[in-house]
């Protein structure tokens, strides 16, 4: 009998720690790409906030070329400020309209500032300099653009910019004013005022641009009731100018832009007559 109830006994706990033991997940249990994932995303959430700039020519840029940047790091919880370089005053547009030149440019910043609004950046952030730029002139107008830049630079830390890129695209219709800027803008990092600085690249010129050797980032939201809210803040004068470029954004808000690393600067001659072989859409992988 007592061996009967030690053999019970036995095989009890035999039982207790197996059914333990099968509790216990071995390596390929552990489901460790989703936790280090996780892991990832948390710290990256943590990160202490950077200022970043994105530096607009025109009222519509930061929508056409910039919304979905904007949204990314606004989400990311980053200080984002939003600059307007020139007063937008001399598209070919206005012609179809009675405004004065005074006129459009005050209608043209209310949509700019709606668009930005609509995006969540805040109002003490949306910068439009008094002494900005007159449309088309820019690049005679430099100066102007590197006081606005070293401005900011002296009330702020740790800057991510944000600027067209300074390269021409190699396509007729490229606008003088965002190269421009771009221009000041890589001289300026070059000195050191920026943390790092990132040349957007305008989506409807993304499969004329010619520069190879840059690796390029994509970002695009999903978050279509901003999207829809930014293309009605334009309703008067943005959407009609460049219909066929809101049209895109609609279709696919999509961004990119490439890290600027000092790299030579190329600009075409006669970049007017200069076209170069078209680049697919599937050339420019996602790196984010």
């Amino acid at each position: 009998m007592k061996r009967i109830i030690a053999l019970t006994l036995f095989l009890c706990c035999f039982s207790f720690n197996f059914c333990f033991a099968n509790d216990e997940p071995d390596a390929g249990d552990v489901d460790e790409p989703q936790t280090t994932q996780s892991t990832a995303e948390d710290n990256e959430e943590e990160e202490s906030e950077r200022t970043v700039l994105f530096v607009s020519a025109h009222q519509d840029d930061e929508t056409l070329s910039g919304i979905s940047i904007i949204l990314d790091h606004l989400k990311k919880g980053d200080d984002v400020y939003v600059m307007l370089v020139s007063n937008g005053a001399n598209s070919v547009y206005r012609e179809k309209t009675s405004y004065s030149k005074s006129q459009f440019t005050a209608v043209r910043d209310r949509e700019f500032k709606s668009a930005l609004g609509a995006m969540g950046v805040k109002s003490d952030h949306i910068i439009i300099p008094s002494s900005r730029t007159e449309d088309g002139k820019a690049s005679q107008e430099t100066s102007k653009i590197k006081t606005m830049l070293t401005d900011f630079c002296s009330n702020h830390d740790n800057i991510l910019l944000y600027t067209n890129s300074p390269e021409v695209y190699g396509v007729s219709s490229v606008h003088a004013d965002h190269v421009a800027i771009g221009g000041v803008a890589s001289d300026l990092y070059k000195q050191g005022y920026f943390d790092e600085y990132r040349c957007y690249i305008d989506p409807y010129f993304i499969n004329k641009f010619s520069m190879y050797q840059h690796d390029f980032h994509t970002v695009r939201t999903t978050n279509k009731a901003v999207v829809n809210k930014c293309y009605d803040a334009y309703v008067e004068i943005g959407r009609h100018s460049v219909p066929n470029y809101f049209a895109g954004l609609m279709k696919d808000p999509v961004n990119y832009y490439y890290i600027y690393r000092g790299d030579k600067v190329v600009r075409f001659a006669g970049a007017t007559r200069y076209e170069t072989a078209s680049l697919s859409a599937e050339y420019f992988v996602s790196k984010s």
